[in-house]
């Protein structure tokens, strides 16, 4: 993170209530914010644990914990509906004509994917949901994206088990079926999702595809890569990310929102690192397609996808 970005940070965290501690007389003095801050990007920008940090920041560990605690929860409470916002509608509009002009694809607005995180086992009586089908302890996080903004993220949830696949998290959050985020136009997701009048998938290749629906898939899927790219650049920041060891499920939650607002902070402060990316592990790559999903696929979201078809590429 850039200097400058570290200070706009530091602004915009001083005023939040977990970060004010009151002065107790004849005591110790309490942790600067600009030093809590530190603290909190050093532990999400490696895999150091609490007592390497202390080491390195002349703290205890238990104010380790704490000033991580108190960052935390000023990014992904108070910070977080500042800079992970759904794009209103004159956004909207230049999204879209960002991608037509791009190539030709109508209506776009963002992308829609899941990605893992690897987590230890938590420490709960079901930890076994959250094993994915690769077999280790997981957490599964939707999010939408805009390649205008070099990967700017609209939306994020977090919080879903590892085997929960991407299609019943999307059904589950506050996109499903909410026309008026979208109105006429649509996310794109792969084959994972269900085809709907605002998310638009890849035609089931069932054997039998024309050449216009190969070719439409085609330049879905190209586009639809902006997404993983994204995941690719937050992970490789934020390294805390390849595998999150936290006491709690509900802390596992706020570590990868803070890490999620902070790429949204940097992106936004013009502080875009683009060597730092991981290549994702492919637990989201569904372009065979999810059985379930066919099942959910309606009418107007399969009408509206063979009409973007004959718009692009033809019959």
């Amino acid at each position: 993170m850039a200097p400058s970005t570290y200070e706009i940070l530091c602004r915009q965290v001083v005023t939040c209530p977990s970060l004010k501690e009151p002065e107790v007389p004849h005591g110790k003095p309490p942790v600067p914010v600009e030093k809590k801050v530190l603290v909190t990007l050093w532990y999400l920008g490696s895999q150091d644990t609490s007592k390497q940090i202390s080491d390195r920041f002349n703290i205890t560990e238990s104010t380790v914990i704490k000033c991580i605690g108190n960052v935390i929860d000023a990014l992904g409470v108070h910070l977080r509906r500042h800079y992970i916002k759904w794009p209103n509608d004159q956004e909207k509009a230049v999204i879209s004509n960002y991608y037509f002009n791009k190539n030709g694809f109508p209506g776009i607005i963002g992308f829609i994917d899941g990605t893992h995180v690897e987590i230890k086992a938590p420490p709960r009586n079901d930890k076994q949901v959250f094993i994915n089908r690769k077999g280790y302890y997981s957490m599964n996080i939707q999010a939408v994206c805009r390649e205008d903004m070099s990967h700017l993220y609209t939306h994020v949830c977090v919080g879903w088990p590892g085997n929960v696949n991407d299609s019943r998290v999307v059904r589950n959050s506050d996109l499903w079926d909410n026309n008026h985020l979208f109105g006429e136009r649509h996310l794109i997701g792969d084959g994972g999702y269900p085809c709907k009048s605002w998310l638009i998938i890849p035609y089931r290749n069932d054997g039998n595809l024309t050449q216009a629906q190969r070719r439409f898939n085609y330049l879905l899927s190209s586009n639809r890569s902006i997404i993983e790219r994204s995941f690719g650049r937050v992970k490789g920041r934020f390294r805390r990310l390849m595998l999150l060891n936290c006491r709690s499920v509900k802390k596992t939650i706020k570590v990868i929102m803070s890490c999620f607002v902070l790429h949204n902070v940097c992106i936004m402060s013009n502080d875009d690192l683009e060597g730092l990316n991981i290549e994702e592990n492919g637990l989201n790559d569904n372009l065979g397609h999810n059985p379930a999903g066919v099942l959910e696929n309606d009418a107007q979201g399969a009408n509206k996808r063979d009409i973007l078809r004959r718009q692009i590429v033809g019959e």
